[in-house]
Order: structure tokens, then sequence, then C-alpha cells
């Protein structure tokens, strides 16, 4: 087919004809050339390394929350799943999801096939999780290793506010003696030092609960040990929107988007995006239509969306490897915008916050007041006779602990009203975009219509497949990769 007058037929077609015939078979060799590439990748990829160790985990590379995220959606899509899948379910980026799909599958002995168009379908056994980490001992620690992240973290929350207590028996000890304004030692001391007991385990479990990290956003803050709550008045309890919300706006946009046969508007995007009510209003026209679309980028570059334009001048955005799937069901995907939780200065609860509040109030008097007596020499000497000298040289940290108490949560209610503010403002325009999707305008509507024609759903399966790596026919790369080479670069001149 490569020379039209060689064949009798062709010589009464048109020159358009034959030049759309042309195309469409330079089309298909480019197709076929792409196809034998990816079989040739993989076959790469799934070829050990000599200079590689046999029992090295290709999994160990990927990081653990990608492999983590990707890891249940594969379980989600019943164990076979495209790249696009793994992208709409995790709300990773293609690249990571390609890169941790190749990892999982390389150590889990999971069979690929490659379709016509070159599109590959991951088949996981149902046991792949154990597969993989049977190559890796890194992988295997993890659970450990959380678990001691979160006792390690604990115990850090847990040493601060042992630290009031610490601090409130130490100023009034030296405060009482001081008061006393005797050197005789009184029944309390023995060998000039004071008889206190002070054991850091019994406070862990009476006020404590080690499990409190891990669970703090879930659980009802009435269950937070005492001592957490010293730790959250002062410091908080960290980002609510930390993972949690990036992954499900990603795993519910990238879904809406597969659902809708890869490809969306501008303002369908906005719920899942980050613009503020002023430049959702600056960027929309009388109409209701999106009119600068900057803020689509993030989700663009994500997804590997491109921008097609339409014969009205509609611009909508097509997500092509979210238009393969292995799953021919439609999934259910409820369009609503996915929304920013505010940040709150502690979880602590209020019966909690006075307590702390008066210890700290007393903390902080109480330290005051010893560095007011310090200041009298004879008061030193009254603490050194009794034994109490290491108090003085512990008077710097006492008084930067007793006013972080008052500084630290100033400066975060400051920073939480301008972030608060700044949140309550992207979740209002999300809302707005929300709303003005599910209640179009009629121009809305026509240009949301103008990208059904962009739309399909590409089901790639193993019946169709050009090969696949429980294929074990001989297939020689270099020859093969050389023919379609020979003949594309002839179909160029």
């Amino acid at each position: 087919f490569f020379f039209a007058e060689r064949t009798s037929p062709r010589k009464h077609m048109t020159l358009s004809s034959q030049m759309r015939l042309r195309g469409a078979a330079r089309q298909r060799t480019w197709q076929k050339l792409q196809t034998t590439r990816r079989v040739v990748a993989i076959r790469a990829s799934l070829s050990p390394d000599p200079s590689e160790r046999p029992e090295q985990s290709a999994s160990e590379s990927i990081p653990t929350a990608v492999r983590d995220v990707v890891s249940a959606s594969i379980a989600s899509r019943s164990y076979a799943l495209t790249v696009g899948d793994a992208a709409a379910e995790s709300g990773v980026p293609l690249a990571e999801a390609s890169r941790a799909l190749s990892a999982l599958a390389l150590d889990s002995k999971a069979t690929l096939s490659v379709s016509p168009a070159g599109e590959i379908l991951y088949e996981f056994p149902r046991n792949f999780k154990e597969a993989v980490a049977a190559r890796s001992f890194r992988i295997r620690m993890e659970p450990l290793l959380k678990k001691s992240s979160i006792v390690a973290a604990y115990l850090g929350r847990v040493t601060f506010g042992s630290a009031l207590l610490v601090s409130l028996a130490t100023v009034a000890l030296a405060l009482s003696v001081l008061s006393s304004k005797s050197n005789d030692r009184d029944s309390r001391y023995s060998s000039g030092h004071p008889r206190m007991y002070f054991s850091v385990i019994d406070w862990w479990w009476y006020f404590g609960d080690p499990y409190y990290y891990r669970r703090r956003r879930v659980v009802d803050p009435q269950e937070m040990g005492f001592l957490e709550s010293i730790y959250s008045c002062v410091f908080g309890d960290g980002d609510p929107n930390e993972d949690v919300f990036e992954q499900q706006r990603w795993n519910a946009l990238g879904r809406y988007i597969q659902s809708r046969g890869g490809v969306a508007t501008a303002e369908e995007l906005a719920p899942f995006l980050d613009a503020s009510t002023a430049e959702l209003g600056a960027a929309t026209d009388s109409n209701g239509l999106v009119v600068q679309e900057s803020f689509v980028l993030p989700a663009l570059t994500r997804f590997g969306g491109e921008p097609q334009v339409d014969a009205t001048g509609n611009i909508v955005y097509v997500f092509e490897s979210l238009q393969s799937t292995a799953s021919a069901r439609p999934l259910p995907v409820p369009y609503d915008a996915v929304l920013e939780k505010e940040w709150k200065l502690t979880r602590a609860t209020t019966p909690q916050k006075i307590l702390v509040g008066l210890l700290a109030a007393a903390n902080l008097v109480g330290v005051v007041a010893l560095s007011v007596s310090l200041q009298n020499p004879r008061n030193l000497y009254i603490l050194t006779i009794n034994g109490l000298q290491g108090i003085v040289g512990a008077m710097p940290f006492l008084q930067a602990y007793a006013v972080s108490f008052v500084v630290i949560p100033l400066i975060r209610w400051a920073g939480i009203q301008r972030k608060n503010a700044a949140i309550a403002d992207r979740n209002e325009a999300r809302m707005r975009a929300a709303e003005s999707v599910m209640r179009p305008t009629p121009s809305l509507r026509s240009k949301i219509a103008s990208g059904v024609k962009y739309a399909q759903a590409v089901l790639v399966g193993r019946d169709d497949a050009v090969w696949d790596t429980s294929d074990d026919r001989t297939f020689d790369d270099t020859l093969e990769r050389e023919r379609w080479d020979r003949i594309l670069n002839e179909r160029q001149r």
C-alpha cells in the first residue's frame, strides 16, 4: 500500500482520497511502531539486570504514601487496571502512578498485557502485597517504623506536658523554702535533698493515651489525655487538611473526569481546585462561562490534560490517559465540592483548656515571683545551702517555658485567623462553582455538551492484547524494532 500508482484501482482515486488513505496508513504504522516499542520497554523492564542483586525490590524506590494509595486502588479496581485507572482512583499524578504500578507489578509478578493502541493492562494476584513485602526487608519493617514514630511523637507530647507539672513543683518548692527564711532543714529534707517522688510513668497512664497521635483526627476530642491537652493548647494538633484533603480532592476529581469519558471543562474542574472567590469572579463572564482558565493548570499537569477548542470557541480539556480503563462498569461519582477543614487552636475539651490555663497562669506567676526573689543574694544563698542550687541554673528554662504558654498560642491564633479566612474564601468559591455546574446557564450547558464528541471510554482487556507477559513465544526485540523503524523511515520519505 506504499505506492498508489502500482495498484490499478488507486489510479482512479482522487488526490484527496489517496492522501487520506496514506495518512490513515501512516497513522496505523506509527501506532504499531509505538506498540512494539512499548512491548520492548516492558520486556526490558521485566528482564533482570545482572548488575543488580536478584533480591532487590523495585518497590523500595516508590514513596511509601504513593505505594500505599496505589495498592489500595489496585484492590478497589478488582486487581486489574490501567495507569489511568490507578491515577483516577488514587489521585496521584500519572507519572507517579505509572512508576508505582510498574514496580509493584515487577515485585509481585503481575501479568501485563499490551493492547493494539499501546495501552498496558496490569493484572495483579490477590496476594500482591504479601509478594511485594516478601522481596523487601525495608517494606516489611515499615509498619514497625510507623508505630515507632507514633510512640516517639507521643513521648514528645507527654514530655512537654509533664514539664508543666515539674515546673510547678519546682517553683512551689523553691518559694516555700524562701518563705520560711530559715537555714534549718525541716523534716521533709534528708542529706540536703528534698524527698520528692516523681514518676512520668504514673502520669503517662493516668493522663496519657499512646495512640492519641495516630487517631487524633478521627476520635472524640474528649478522649484526649490531659498531658496531650497541655501540648495541644500550646502547639495545636497539626494541619487538619494534611494529606487527607489533597488525596480526597484529587481522587474525587480523577474519578469524575474518568466518569465523564476523560473530558471536562474549566467550570467542572473549579470545585476541586484552589481559585478564590475574587479570582473565580474575575474569570467568569455574565453568561457563567470561565474565560480566564489559568487556575486549571494543576489538574492538567497531574492527569495529563490537553485543551481542545471546538468550532464555537469553547475550550474543553481532554485527559487521554484517563480514557483507558479496565473496568466496563460505570463508577458512581457524586459531583460535589471537596472542602477544606478550618484550623483550630486546640482540640482539647473546655474543662481541659480551663485546667491547663489555670496551671499555666499559676506557673507563670510563680516563675515571675521566683525570678524577683532571686535578685536578692540572700535568697540565692538560702537555696544553695538547702541543696537547691540546680533551680538557679534552671531558671532560664523555667522562664522560657512559662512564657511559651502565652506567646506561642497568641502567635498561632493570629496565624490561624488568616489561614481560616483564606480557607473560607476558597470553600465559598468551590461551592459557588459546584452550584453553577449543577444549575448551569444555557451557555454553560452548551459548553459542557460540546465536550461529548471528545469523550470516550477505551476498554482495555486481555482478549485483544497483542502481547502479554504470560506469552512465552520468542520475540526478537531488536529485529522487530529495526523493521518498524525502517518502515516508518520509508513512509516519511
